[in-house]
């Protein structure tokens, strides 16, 4: 399951920070960032900047990771191109060019509830071995849609707007009934 799976890239950045094989995850989950509130000397870790917190009793430090991460979208084959755009916080529309098949990457984690068209026909979504979202992409030029609806959300919409209309339908017979028998003194 991808959250298993983003959940040990977490683990392995955390537990082997100063480590090439975090590092790379780190640039593969498009993180460029480093907030740390001890100095860390790691050569893939360039120092931005340091801010005294806490009436300054603390120091943070900003450290940018050189070289920086991948982009939040990348093609396996450098030769792609690509432009995207992110229409919400669970919707993005990606454009792509490609002179061979491949694998187009999203760094975000591969949860059930993804949901990709290629030409506005579904495909499958996949996974990287660390769990990561990963499209299957023909050759050519095409747009792929990749959106996010959590598991259930449309039977729970369904469930949710049955309620609220009983709950209507209760509440005027009830103030129907009340008037009834108002008038009927």
């Amino acid at each position: 399951m991808g959250s298993r799976k983003s959940w040990n890239r977490q683990l392995i950045i955390r537990n082997k920070f100063e480590n090439a094989d975090a590092m790379e995850l780190m640039r593969r989950s498009g993180i460029n960032v480093v907030l740390s509130l001890q100095p860390i000397k790691f050569a893939e870790l360039r120092l931005k900047k340091s801010t005294r917190v806490s009436n300054n009793k603390s120091e943070v430090f900003v450290y940018d990771l050189n070289p920086p991460a991948k982009s939040e979208v990348w093609f396996e084959d450098d030769n792609a191109k690509l432009k995207w755009n992110q229409l919400s916080q669970s919707h993005l529309s990606i454009q792509i060019e490609t002179q061979a098949a491949g694998n187009l990457v999203v760094a975000r984690n591969s949860i059930p509830g993804w949901q990709s068209t290629l030409d506005k026909q579904p495909i499958p979504v996949g996974e990287t071995p660390d769990g990561l979202v990963i499209l299957k992409i023909p050759s050519g030029r095409h747009v792929v849609d990749l959106k996010f609806v959590p598991p259930g959300f449309y039977i729970g919409s369904a469930i949710s707007v049955l309620a609220l209309i009983v709950f209507l339908i209760t509440l005027a017979r009830a103030k129907n009934n009340k008037a009834r028998n108002a008038g009927s003194y």
